[in-house]
């Protein structure tokens, strides 16, 4: 639960989109939202997203490497080194 409203977990999304996902699960919003896979796909790509699980118990393997992610694109982004120790740090 300490994850659940953390960066890793939240995907900004417009106003019109926000309403049609309401509180279903990310996975069945994308598969509704991007019928065709490759478009779905593209999605997930775009937002760092990596693999959506399908139910609320394999939230854990969807945070950290989305966590790890984010982290990456924030520190090309910002000029940081990769090294730089960050695992420490709230999100």
């Amino acid at each position: 639960m300490d994850r659940a409203e953390r960066l890793a977990n939240l995907q900004l999304l417009e106003g019109p989109e926000n309403l049609s996902k309401k509180a279903r699960l990310p996975a069945e919003w994308l598969s509704e939202k991007f019928s065709d896979l490759a478009t779905r796909a593209n999605y997930c790509g775009l937002h760092d997203l990596g693999a959506v699980p399908n139910a609320v118990a394999a939230f854990d393997s969807f945070y950290t490497p989305r966590r790890g992610r984010l982290a990456e694109r924030l520190r090309s982004l910002l000029v940081v080194a990769p090294d730089a120790d960050t695992e420490g740090q709230a999100d």
